[in-house]
């Protein structure tokens, strides 16, 4: 039975997510930057516990964070002198995991959304998440859940930040809990782009002739592609075919929101 895993994006490469991220069942190499400036070094675990087999699935929507970890209030380190230590989110800057997949450091933010009433909404909770694009005055952060394929139950949140916040606008969803096919999730994507964009004036302006639908990249279009890597990889092993896959399935999901994200810098130009 396939297992579920959390993958986050790395700041330049994608590749990274081809195996995914296993953390909480074992020790990762891990570096913790706590906000009084300490930093410390060692073997990390307990950080999101996000490793489940697959008929664990259905989880109800709003609390699959906490089933993943992703709003882990503490975690263990071992340290380079083998001390156990305990760290909770209240004092930490960041947390930079690495293994065999790369290297990614998360935060945690506090996150706003548009509610079901189409209103900004504190939902009161902070979220560890990785940014995925630096803009000029705006950044991208993301995560993704994976069922172990790349047709169901895939999951790609997207949160955007003003440089130096620690909130978040939860911007759109690209999967499998809310699909853009009415108008009331149309309504909400709007609200909160309009939200995270409202500083320029002229951003609004183009949001006003933007089309939410075109964030998420057609299924069969997408199929294709990844029909077309496979015809090129049939003779490579499986291992690196999966990469290939992967790496493009996830820079194409993500593709869409940075592209917009580059428009506001184009059209704001930093301001």
């Amino acid at each position: 039975m396939k297992k579920i895993s959390l993958l986050s994006l790395l700041l330049i490469s994608f590749i990274s997510f081809s195996q995914g991220i296993k953390l909480g069942n074992e020790y990762n190499d891990g570096v913790v930057v706590l906000k009084d400036g300490e930093v410390v070094e060692g073997k990390i675990s307990e950080f999101l516990n996000v490793v489940f087999e697959g008929s664990e699935w259905d989880h109800p929507f709003g609390k699959f964070e906490e089933h993943f970890g992703l709003n882990d209030d503490k975690f263990e380190l071992l340290d380079t002198s083998f001390n156990r230590r305990v760290f909770y989110a209240k004092d930490v800057e960041s947390v930079t995991i690495t293994d065999e997949n790369g290297t990614r450091t998360f935060k945690q933010y506090k996150v706003l959304l548009a509610n079901g009433d189409i209103e900004i909404e504190d939902r009161n909770r902070k979220l560890w998440m990785q940014q995925i694009h630096e803009g000029n005055t705006l950044n991208l952060h993301a995560f993704f859940i994976s069922a172990g394929g790349r047709k169901k139950k895939n999951i790609r949140l997207f949160y955007i930040q003003e440089h130096g916040s620690d909130t978040v606008m939860f911007a759109f969803d690209y999967g499998y809990f809310t699909v853009i096919k009415t108008n009331k999730t149309k309504l909400r994507t709007e609200k909160a782009l309009k939200e995270a964009f409202k500083s320029c004036p002229k951003m609004l302006t183009y949001l006003e002739s933007f089309d939410v639908e075109t964030l998420r990249v057609p299924w069969k279009e997408l199929k294709k592609e990844l029909k077309e890597i496979e015809k090129r990889t049939k003779n490579f092993s499986e291992e690196v075919q999966e990469d290939e896959l992967d790496a493009h399935y996830y820079k194409r999901v993500s593709q869409p929101m940075i592209d917009l994200m580059l428009k506001y810098d184009s059209i704001c130009g930093g301001n």
